[in-house]
């Protein structure tokens, strides 16, 4: 089976190869396409899948494509904005946005360059589209999470850990898809007999702090979300948990 970061990173590619071919027709020079990240990549070998999925679709950085990539340090809204202003300064063809947060930054940058975002939590709830059927403006992309898979998630943490019935949620506020979807989640836990303690992350060095909170307001288990903050320091999470004998559940295959 394919895994399913794969499927995402092709997915995605796909997407771009459908606008990279119309250029294409128009012109045969090199297409330049812009990458917004919230923060660095975890691995090389990250940047390298996403480059073998054009590769393999007829797209070679280097020869007819030209990638501007934009890293953010994790929690630096500031320095992510100016990221994605840059992109559009650079006159790149197409924005490729990691995350919901990435994606709404480039969002406010421009509203005439097309925008794919890769990963997405919750785009209707977090006002990135109009629908999934019909995005509108100049948003497209993929999503990981819709709302609907959020009551089997918890269901698969109940089956697996019965006797837990408080649990800690790592969030990250500065994220819209909590805000959108914190209410599914809470209703979700309830019908199970089951509580959620949400605790806000603003970056790597409050995540020890945070899980410490977690278990202090009475979690047993922690939940840990497709947030790149989450699985590019998921060892120290992991640290955290196990100093506290806290068991984890992961929902992103980064983690």
């Amino acid at each position: 089976m394919m895994e399913r970061r794969t499927f995402i990173g092709a997915t995605a590619a796909a997407l771009i190869v459908v606008s990279l071919d119309v250029w294409a027709q128009q012109s045969n020079q090199a297409r330049r396409i812009g990458w917004l990240w919230l923060e660095p990549p975890q691995t090389a070998e990250e940047i390298h899948e996403k480059g073998a999925h054009l590769r393999a679709l007829g797209w070679v950085e280097g020869q007819n494509l030209i990638v501007e990539r934009r890293y953010s340090d994790p929690g630096n809204a500031h320095q992510l904005k100016a990221n994605a202003e840059e992109l559009v300064r650079l006159k790149v063809e197409l924005i490729v946005a990691e995350g919901t947060v990435a994606t709404l930054a480039a969002k406010k940058a421009t509203s005439s360059v097309p925008i794919l975002v890769s990963r997405s939590g919750d785009p209707v709830g977090t006002g990135l589209v109009a629908s999934l059927a019909r995005p509108g403006a100049n948003v497209t992309g993929t999503s990981t999470i819709v709302p609907d898979l959020i009551q089997k998630q918890v269901q698969l943490l109940h089956e697996l850990l019965p006797a837990a019935r408080k649990v800690g949620e790592l969030i990250l506020p500065a994220n819209p898809l909590y805000r959108a979807m914190r209410n599914e989640y809470e209703q979700a836990y309830r019908a199970l007999g089951m509580q959620p303690i949400f605790v806000g992350v603003g970056k790597a060095t409050e995540l020890e702090d945070s899980i410490e909170e977690a278990q202090r307001q009475g979690a047993q288990v922690l939940h840990v979300g497709p947030e790149p903050l989450f699985y590019a320091n998921f060892p120290l999470i992991v640290s955290a948990a196990q100093k506290r004998s806290l068991p984890i559940l992961v929902q992103n295959e980064g983690c």
